[in-house]
């Protein structure tokens, strides 16, 4: 996995040089990225974000994690992910004979005071750092939820989620608030940027994807990812085939029946959805029916 790059709904940017400042801390800070004797070890998106800031990170005497974005200042040795499989893979920094100092001036360190991690019923997490003296709390998840939590919501907000999704990426999503009272609930936050991450297929998937459906076995998709980024990859993996009509639907909050979801068809042609009589038409004609493929989210799997 790749981070290829920023989108603040309004620029995108693909190296940390022209980012500002409190993305910056964000993506280097609201992580669950840990130093323990020389090496970085933590969940691969979460490491490959913290990689991208090219800060670094080491552990207080009083067991507080440590950000500094002071590029001569660099952990000495590999940064290490670990697989499931036991197997590892070395990220090594560009200069191995750098040290990192360890008396950093607090003006150019950030201290991660608090950790609530990743869960898959919040579908995100947060931090709460210091730096200069000010508490940020900061938060990153899924775009549908970081949404939620918005003082303001960037008018093209969905519409640039949808576009990174639709192309197989992976997006989440960054904001952040300055906490100035006791209140570190997660409301009210300010939209800092979409992190968007390319996950490339093995190089194998598609020749074993093949060799299934061959033999009649049926495949499905069951992913934590965006649904667009899944139809997507089902696309190009071919459990979708490239041709076929997929319909997912959309429940809102005034949804009481599933006559009330919309539909939202995507395919090569123009075509719609009648919920009705749950059949796909071409171009409003009722004559000509179309075979099609339901993507669905757990919470409008639930509601059907």
């Amino acid at each position: 996995m790749d981070l290829t790059c920023l989108d603040n709904c309004k620029n995108v940017f693909e190296t940390i040089d022209n980012v500002d400042i409190l993305t910056k801390i964000g993506l280097g800070t609201c992580h669950s990225v840990y130093e323990l004797d020389g090496k970085y070890s933590g969940d691969t998106l979460d490491l490959q974000m913290f990689l991208f800031t090219k800060s670094k990170m080491h552990i207080s005497s009083n067991n507080l994690r440590v950000v500094t974005f002071d590029n001569n200042q660099n952990v000495l040795g590999p940064f290490l992910k670990e697989f499931d499989n036991g197997q590892e893979v070395l990220f090594y920094q560009d200069n191995p004979n750098i040290f990192f100092e360890k008396n950093i001036s607090n003006d150019n360190s950030i201290k991660i005071l608090k950790t609530k991690n990743f869960t898959s019923q919040s579908k995100m997490m947060s931090v709460i750092v210091e730096y200069n003296n000010i508490k940020y709390l900061f938060c990153k998840g899924s775009p549908d939820k970081i949404k939620l939590l918005l003082k303001y919501k960037p008018e093209n907000y969905d519409h640039r989620t949808n576009f990174h999704s639709c192309q197989g990426y992976r997006v989440i999503s960054l904001a952040y608030k300055e906490l100035n009272d006791d209140n570190e609930t997660c409301n009210d936050l300010i939209f800092l940027s979409l992190v968007v991450f390319s996950n490339k297929l093995k190089p194998e998937s598609k020749s074993v994807i093949r060799e299934l459906s061959d033999a009649s076995i049926r495949l499905k998709i069951c992913t934590g990812d965006n649904l667009l980024t899944a139809i997507s990859v089902g696309r190009e993996c071919g459990i979708i085939d490239e041709t076929s009509t997929v319909v997912f639907p959309v429940i809102e909050e005034h949804c009481k029946s599933i006559y009330d979801v919309d539909w939202i068809c995507i395919g090569t042609e123009d075509f719609y959805f009648d919920k009705v009589k749950m059949a796909v038409y071409k171009n409003n004609n009722t004559n000509y029916k179309q075979d099609f493929i339901v993507a669905c989210e757990g919470k409008a799997y639930d509601f059907i």
